[in-house]
């Protein structure tokens, strides 16, 4: 039997990210707000890394699940974090705690996110 195994590798340099994060940041108006979107460990580029790399040139970070959003928290991000996707109550219950922006697609995920907020004295 033979198994063939392809492995790709992406080697990420960190001061080209950051270089072409200034060159955008050049190029928009200055009002506009940069997002880095960091979700699934930054694509599998390390979340963290790429977080910290960027702290200081973007305006807030994006993630899909609480758990990532408390792991940047955790390490020492601490630019705004938006989640992308509806979380459970639990990870409502934590964007109120550790204040991150919540994303919502229904009026009455608004309500449940409300209705926590004012039970944990968060509004």
């Amino acid at each position: 039997m033979i198994v063939i195994s392809y492995r790709t590798t992406a080697i990420i340099d960190l001061k080209k990210l950051k270089e072409n994060c200034a060159a955008v940041r050049n190029v928009v108006s200055p009002k506009t707000k940069i997002c880095a979107v960091v979700k699934a460990d930054a694509y599998g580029h390390g979340g963290v890394e790429i977080s910290r790399a960027l702290e200081n040139h973007v305006d807030y970070f994006a993630v899909a699940l609480a758990e990532e959003a408390v792991e940047l928290r955790l390490c020492g991000v601490e630019k705004p974090v938006l989640l992308l996707l509806p979380t459970d109550e639990d990870g409502i219950i934590r964007a109120i705690r550790f204040g991150f922006c919540l994303s919502a697609d229904s009026v009455s995920y608004l309500g449940k996110i409300q209705a926590l907020a004012e039970k944990y004295r968060a509004v």
